[in-house]
């Protein structure tokens, strides 16, 4: 009990996470080769979570935090419905995917005319795809219906966002006048690897 009367009113907390999963049936076509594998099952997993901590500092000061996200997996299997046109599985992949945020913010009252707002912000957000194996994709049009043989083709092996936000807010108050100013800074990298 020695510690609970400091953080009374001082100090919230709210969290949650919230796991799902899907599973889509896929069949190929009769008359295409994986017909005899019957329904295959595409699974994908995602953990959506989030958590906000708000700590009141006296009555003058406040920083709010928050988290959340979705990270997500979907496993080795026909990931792209057109991978149960092929003639085997070598056009089945797995994905990762799905992003992390956060923010911090604190709002102060430093003097009875002068008032700061700061937040950092934080988002990355990402998609990979590997493929089950390393090969060509190959279509012979020269046969209705057309033969598809090999890997998945085109695909991002790495897609990666990552976006920083920071901004500091300034208000001073001068015989009933306000005057505002502040700065803000955005630091976004994008990287992107298709094979």
């Amino acid at each position: 009990e020695g510690g609970l009367p400091i953080l009374k009113n001082r100090l919230f907390f709210f969290g949650a996470i919230d796991p799902s999963f899907r599973v889509t049936t896929l069949t190929a076509p009769p008359d295409f080769p994986l017909a005899r594998l019957g329904d295959v099952d595409r699974k994908r997993r995602t953990i959506s979570y989030a958590a906000k901590v708000t700590s009141q500092m006296g009555g003058n000061h406040r920083v709010d935090a928050s988290f959340f996200g979705d990270p997500s997996h979907g496993g080795n299997g026909p990931q792209r419905t057109s991978a149960m046109l092929v003639g085997d599985t070598s056009s089945f992949s797995s994905l990762d995917f799905g992003g992390h945020q956060q923010v911090v913010r604190y709002s102060g009252v430093l003097t009875n005319s002068w008032l700061v707002d700061a937040t950092l912000g934080r988002s990355l957000n990402k998609i990979g795809e590997q493929p089950s194996v390393n090969a060509w994709r190959i279509t012979d049009r020269t046969v209705t219906p057309n033969i598809i043989t090999g890997g998945i083709g085109t695909y991002e092996a790495g897609n990666r966002s990552l976006n920083k936000q920071y901004t500091i807010k300034s208000t001073n108050i001068f015989s009933g006048h306000q005057v505002k100013y502040g700065f803000e800074w955005n630091d976004a990298v994008y990287s992107q690897l298709n094979q």
